[in-house]
């Protein structure tokens, strides 16, 4: 695939995620996370290092997103997907969902090249409860 396709598949994804943002009613700007009203871990692998996540509560949906970067010593394509997970003070997982990076494959860079981030995001039907952490890692079946 050429470099020009995933310059295209990222800006419709960023223009798809940004209209649907728009179009959430009342979304609130305040990221949670960065507030302090949440915590959040991002656990990264020998290939990916998945970015910090802003969290935000937008009515009775959880949003999810953050960047992804594939690291340059790595060879090949990596496809997957995330895990978003709740987790309770005694470290039990109590709720969990799947958000896809895009683009679909992300790419190690060359020198002076770049492009070899991307972007997770995920909405899901989710009041943060107390004293919860969110915990965002490479789903088990993924390709790295």
């Amino acid at each position: 695939m050429s470099t020009n396709y995933y310059r295209v598949a990222r800006v419709v994804s960023l223009f798809a995620a940004c209209t649907a943002l728009l179009n959430s009613g009342c979304y609130s700007t305040s990221d949670l996370a960065r507030d302090g009203h949440v915590q959040v871990q991002a656990v990264d692998t020998r290939s990916l290092d998945i970015g910090i996540p802003s969290v935000r509560q937008d009515g009775s949906d959880l949003v999810v997103s953050g960047m992804i970067r594939k690291y340059p010593q790595t060879a090949g394509p990596t496809m997957g997907h995330l895990h978003v997970e709740l987790i309770n003070p005694t470290g039990e997982v109590i709720q969990w969902a799947v958000a896809e990076w895009s683009p679909p494959a992300l790419h190690a860079s060359r020198p002076g090249r770049g492009g070899n981030g991307g972007h997770y995001y995920v909405r899901v039907p989710w009041t943060i409860p107390r004293d919860v952490m969110i915990r965002v890692s490479v789903g088990k079946d993924s390709h790295e």
